[in-house]
């Protein structure tokens, strides 16, 4: 599969998606290296093949801090990454505008809105330290459908307000 290019010519899709990978493996071993302990590439190296062969690494320290803190961190990392660019992509061709961003949906609104709601109003405080996440993310429930079906968005009260 190879895409056009403005000039005419054909872009191969194979050998961008081999580098993108390599670069991606390149950056998140780097990133294993870097930190507030800096370590060798050759030593956080060392761990990988130790940990995915079944051993564990030669160096304890370095053992630890690469598999049990920064390993975790980074795979993270790539998962959200990974999940942002899918969203991103999805969205623009929903719209299909190669330019579309959260606020042209009002995705960023809303989520302000119910960022808002928790911190003013004390919304989903039943939730405790999961309540900001939800009301940014999450679409509320207590709010009463109108007569076309559709949710009003200042209709009704939480079911935690006092009548």
């Amino acid at each position: 599969m190879s895409h056009d290019r403005p000039g005419g010519r054909h872009l191969p899709t194979g050998p961008l998606v081999l580098t993108l990978l390599v670069a991606t493996a390149v950056s998140a071993v780097v990133s294993l290296a870097l930190g507030s302990e800096p370590l060798t590439i050759s030593g956080v190296v060392d761990v990988l093949q130790a940990r995915l062969t079944g051993g564990r690494g030669a160096d304890p320290t370095y053992d630890t801090i690469v598999w049990e803190l920064r390993a975790p961190r980074v795979l993270m990392a790539l998962v959200v990454g990974a999940g942002l660019s899918i969203a991103g992509a999805c969205m623009q061709t929903l719209v299909r505008n190669p330019l579309a961003d959260p606020y042209l949906l009002g995705v960023s609104s809303g989520a302000g809105v119910g960022a808002t709601l928790v911190i003013v109003l004390g919304a989903l405080s039943g939730l405790g330290i999961w309540a900001l996440s939800f009301g940014a993310l999450g679409e509320p429930s207590w709010r009463p459908r109108s007569s076309s079906g559709s949710r009003s968005p200042g209709a009704g009260s939480p079911p935690f307000a006092s009548s």
